[in-house]
């Protein structure tokens, strides 16, 4: 029999992965790693790197024991925990896959894969396969926000005082305007919090808009 692997760093795509594979083969045993189950012995393993990817887990596993590897997001496949993954287990065959393959640290994935690269289609390709929707971008001068005042840590500015800079009410006013500028049927606007999240939504409704604040647990 031989062995496959699958791993992903949510469990949401464990569960996909899962389902998918028995779509596809009705009869094989599809089995999962996580803190709650292990199935060691499955046929097709579907593994979070938060579990597998330690050292006293990746033991109770011969480096030969899956065939074929398949690591999804593996744009994430720089981080310490998915080389020593990629570095212990030996499979026929390894496939990584990602559809952001570009990382702002340029960490060079591809290396991972010995330079190996199977299959690539870039934005404008997807959207001429009609596989992705077609878009107009536009940007919007940011009149209200010093950025140069937000401290930067580990990589990004500071969550808290972004969130302070950008929930003020001058602002919403200038997202507002914009919005009734370019705006069509429907708007999904991303924010940089929760409480961001909400003051958008809050200062929108008070000017007869339908908005909604939505994020984890809401």
């Amino acid at each position: 029999m031989r062995r496959k692997f699958f791993v992903a760093h949510r469990e949401e795509i464990l569960g996909q992965a899962a389902a998918t594979f028995l779509r596809i083969r009705p009869n094989a045993r599809v089995g999962n790693y996580t803190n709650q189950q292990r199935d060691i012995n499955a046929e097709v393993l579907c593994a979070s790197i938060q579990t597998l990817g330690k050292e006293s887990q990746l033991e109770r596993f011969a480096p030969t024991h899956f065939d074929y590897i398949v690591v999804d997001e593996f744009h994430h496949a720089a981080a310490p925990s998915y080389r020593r993954l990629l570095s212990y287990f030996e499979p026929r065959f390894l496939l990584g896959l990602t559809a952001t393959p570009d990382r702002t640290d340029h960490s060079d994935i591809l290396t991972l894969c010995d330079d190996n690269l199977v299959y690539t289609c870039d934005l404008f390709q997807g959207i001429d396969a009609c596989l992705l929707a077609p878009f107009h971008y536009h940007g919007i001068f940011d009149e209200q926000v010093n950025y140069k005042e937000i401290p930067w840590r580990n990589g990004r500015f500071d969550p808290d005082e972004l969130s302070n800079k950008l929930a003020t009410l001058g602002r919403a006013k200038h997202a507002l305007r914009e919005w009734v500028r370019l705006k069509q049927r429907r708007t999904l606007a991303f924010c940089v919090s929760i409480r961001h999240a909400e003051f958008m939504a809050d200062q929108f409704r008070k000017t007869g808009v339908k908005a909604q604040a939505v994020y984890g647990g809401s």
